[in-house]
Parts: structure tokens; sequence; C-alpha cells
């Protein structure tokens, strides 16, 4: 096990998903009204962040997944946590990094 409770990754993540559906449960209810949605900076960070938040989520279980099946197929080692922070730090880059580009690009 990597000493990491990955399983609060994954809720945070489940969590902000959760959260960004409100602004468009908001705007349902308001008939279908843009609200919040009318101002381009927000409707900029909240696609974003949309298109962000479910990739990452994704990863956070697969990387738990490997790394428990690491943990059983090797139990007498230990993932190291550096090994695991730089597997998460460096999807979340490249997840950023292709939302930039496509920002930038297009």
């Amino acid at each position: 096990s990597s000493g990491i409770n990955a399983e609060y990754g994954i809720a945070a993540t489940d969590l902000a998903t959760s959260v960004l559906v409100l602004p468009v449960g908001i705007s349902m209810a308001a008939e279908r009204r843009p609200l919040l949605f009318r101002s381009a900076f927000f409707s900029s960070v909240w696609g974003f962040t949309w298109e962000l938040i479910p990739y990452y989520s994704v990863f956070l279980v697969f990387a738990l997944s490997a790394f428990r099946t690491f943990a059983l197929l090797r139990p007498m080692k230990t993932v190291r946590r550096r090994v695991v922070w730089n597997a998460l730090i460096g999807y979340l880059v490249f997840l950023v990094g292709r939302q930039l580009v496509g920002v930038f690009a297009g």
C-alpha cells in the first residue's frame, strides 16, 4: 500500500463533480435562464473544470487499482509516496496542459 488514502481523492473529485452540476441545476430550475453562465469568465472556468474533473476521477480509480494490484503481487514491497505523488500530479499537469492547448488553439 502507498500509505496515501486514494479514496479521499476519489471522493473529492466526486464531490467536485456534484458541485459543478449545481449551476446547471440552478439554471434549469430558473426556467433555463443562464444566470451564472451569463459571465464569460464563469462559463470558461466552469467548462475547463467540467472537462478536467471526470478524467482525473477515472485516473484516480485506475491508480488506486494499479497500486493495490502491485501490493497484492509484491506484498513485501511498498510503493513509495513519491512515485504515487508523481503519477497523480503528472497526470493532472497533463490534463491541464491538454485543456490549455484547447483553449489557446480554438
